[in-house]
């Protein structure tokens, strides 16, 4: 169940931009998020060069299961995660910073390890996971309207 290989070489996509690679993987599972379910990650990896010097890497309909304890009654339940569509940009920081074109300094990205030209996914696949958390945990089988009703008859004195 301890599959950590989010590495990926990218050697041969940084020698051709506009390259695409596609990679269909599932039952992989990240070191941080120790509630994943036996069943773990699946989805589409598909990185695509533009240029030498950096790659854009999209995971296309992230899914999988988390063990998670609800913020209603307390109790464990088990939530599905579903992502269709996240993306970030792999660059190497030395080279990117030569180009003409500024970058914003707030623009986040992950870097290209330049030794053996590969990248390392497994933060973006966390975030991937985390966008998608909803702000309040409960299994689907959970009242909800009780809590609904209080936030409605407070928000009617205001109107």
């Amino acid at each position: 169940m301890k599959d950590f290989g989010w590495k990926i070489k990218i050697s041969d996509l940084l020698r051709t931009p506009g390259k695409e690679d596609e990679i269909p993987f599932e039952k992989k599972f990240v070191p941080e998020i120790k509630w994943i379910t036996e069943d773990g990650i699946s989805g589409v990896i598909i990185v695509k060069a533009l240029d030498r010097y950096s790659v854009l890497v999209s995971i296309e309909n992230l899914s999988t299961s988390i063990e998670d304890v609800s913020d209603i009654s307390w109790e464990p339940f088990t939530r599905e995660v579903n992502n269709p569509f996240y993306e970030a940009l792999f660059i190497i920081p030395h080279e990117e910073k030569k180009k003409i074109r500024k970058k914003d300094e707030a623009d986040e990205y992950f870097e290209i390890n330049e030794k053996d030209e590969s990248i390392d996914i497994t933060e973006m696949v966390q975030n991937a996971i985390i966008a998608v958390q909803p702000i309040v945990k409960a299994d689907e089988n959970e009242n909800l309207s009780e809590s609904e009703e209080d936030v409605e008859s407070d928000f009617d004195q205001y109107v």
